[in-house]
């Protein structure tokens, strides 16, 4: 399948979270410096990978997309609160083609901003209801320290000014910064669905492995990628 065709698959797959997460900035407009700035950021064109699979793999073990609609918003909030902040941490100009929030406000409103949507995750992450609700709410939290945790060691190697990372200290890195979110977008879609514990696993399992190749081919497309393409400066720290 081209590129063209699994984005449009996405989009139409993921319609139902753009819609919700659209619902939730009607409801929220003021202060502008912090609902603004978060609108025009999602407004920027991005795949929805993670809660395409949080929704699929709900279906997939049996349950309907519907059921993981909230987890799946909850997520994708979430992934870009940590583009934000990564942005910043990286010391970013560009993100999906657009100057990064950062650069374009500033810092300061950049990173409230940011909390307002990590907050904004929790009250989303909340609606989650049915009998898995609170589990799946525990399967995120889990997550999401993952992929604090994952960040924070990349973060110490440039601190550290450490060049000579072991393949095992890339994996366990890779496996918390990317592979952790996109792991549980997939075991919290069965988990919603009512899926039995070896299968919510086995698509965890599969997740992570997503998770990990995705996370490898950017760090090369970091180094090797086309700016035009990437969408991002090449080389970035």
């Amino acid at each position: 399948m081209e590129a063209s065709a699994i984005d449009s698959e996405l989009e139409t797959i993921t319609a139902p979270v753009t819609a919700r997460i659209e619902e939730i900035f009607r409801n929220r407009q003021e202060p502008k410096y912090v609902y603004s700035l978060l609108s025009e950021f999602l407004i920027a064109p991005g795949k929805k990978l993670r809660p395409a699979l949080a929704l699929i793999s709900c279906e997939a073990a049996g349950g309907n997309r519907e059921d993981a609609l909230h987890a799946a918003a909850a997520i994708e909030l979430f992934h870009n609160f940590t583009l934000i902040h990564d942005d910043i941490e990286d010391a970013s100009t560009i993100r999906r083609g657009r100057q990064c929030m950062h650069i374009k406000y500033g810092l300061p409103l950049a990173l409230n901003a940011g909390d307002g949507l990590f907050m904004m995750v929790w009250q989303e992450a909340l609606n989650t209801k049915g009998p898995k609700g609170l589990e799946a709410q525990k399967r995120l939290l889990s997550a999401f320290t993952r992929v604090l945790e994952g960040q924070a060691l990349e973060l110490g190697w440039y601190w550290q000014d450490k060049w000579d990372v072991s393949e095992d200290e890339y994996y366990s890195m890779v496996s918390g910064k990317t592979g952790a979110l996109i792991s549980v977008s997939c075991e919290v879609g069965a988990l919603l669905a009512g899926a039995d514990g070896k299968t919510c696993n086995a698509l965890s399992e599969f997740g992570m492995g997503i998770g990990i190749a995705f996370q490898i081919i950017d760090d090369v497309l970091n180094i090797t990628g086309d700016e035009e393409k990437y969408k991002k400066e090449i080389a970035a720290t």
